[in-house]
């Protein structure tokens, strides 16, 4: 889309010192639309064009992290319970995971390297104050265990593409892709409290005893799809599986682990492992590309 590149690229080079106005314009945007579905795709660009903004900080340092911190407290305050509300069971419509996608990748920029409004030198309030963040999380983890029902069932959301492609590139897969990417990301980060930065302890310690494990069930529901005889993209079959291997290294997940390592090694991992037919004849057929 030519229009969000040169957003981003004026953004790269105007923003924050030349166009102090444009993170008030897209929340205002967000606010006018957020509970008028004729709207949503008005939201949903304002929602695309803030990950743009958040994405230029995404890698910064700590010290250089200040004007991402300022997007995350005018912002999450209005994306929280937007998300909330667009996560919820009853929610199906495509527009509605278009903008929950968009609010996922901005909260993925804003928290995968540090969790917002730390300076360098105060930590982040959300390290300060673990229980803070349990909203986001709950918003993770009801949109990995969101059914997906095949389109031959007539239950909502209705019309899953049957092409692998069109499934890959689904909004609601895509949502699903997300949640359990930033899941995987924080348990990297916060998992292991030994590995922790020392301002992160406490964090890491919350995440450890509450979180880690509260998000292991949904993923290894997730995993089950497969075996069950239901789809899962390739993509969030490998994130689950991060996300596992991860949890094998933390005393309380690996004990609930432990019951189900024969389903994990012969019915998930073993077959991720074995060639398809799709694979043979790509080997057969294009030997280069199978490489």
């Amino acid at each position: 889309n030519y229009r969000v590149e040169s957003l981003r690229t004026i953004v790269v080079h105007d923003f924050p010192q030349n166009w102090p106005d444009l993170i008030p314009t897209l929340l205002q945007t967000i606010q006018n639309g957020a509970n008028d579905p004729a709207q949503g795709l008005r939201v949903h660009n304002a929602l695309l064009a803030l990950r743009k903004v958040c994405k230029r900080y995404e890698y910064k340092s700590k010290e250089q992290r200040g004007p991402l911190n300022e997007i995350v407290a005018q912002s999450f305050p209005l994306l929280l319970p937007l998300a909330q509300r667009l996560s919820i069971p009853d929610e199906h419509s495509l527009e509605a995971a278009m903008m929950l996608k968009q609010i996922l990748k901005i909260f993925w920029s804003s928290t995968q390297f540090y969790l917002p409004g730390g300076d360098g030198k105060d930590p982040s309030p959300a390290l300060a104050h673990p229980e803070s963040m349990q909203p986001w999380l709950d918003i993770l983890q009801r949109a990995l265990v969101k059914p997906l029902p095949e389109a031959s069932t007539g239950r909502p959301p209705l019309n899953q593409p049957t092409n692998v492609e069109e499934r890959n590139a689904w909004p609601w897969w895509k949502v699903k892709k997300w949640a359990v990417q930033i899941m995987s990301r924080l348990f990297s980060r916060y998992g292991i409290p030994s590995y922790a930065e020392d301002d992160a302890k406490e964090f890491a310690k919350y995440f450890s005893q509450h979180v880690a494990t509260q998000f292991l069930g949904p993923v290894c529901e997730t995993l089950n799809l497969r075996p069950s005889g239901q789809f899962c993209t390739d993509r969030v079959v490998h994130l689950c599986l991060n996300y596992v291997d991860l949890a094998v290294e933390l005393s309380s997940t690996y004990k609930l682990l432990k019951p189900h390592l024969d389903f994990l090694l012969y019915q998930v991992c073993f077959p991720t492992m074995c060639l398809t037919q799709d694979d043979i004849d790509i080997f057969e057929n294009d030997p280069h590309e199978f490489v």
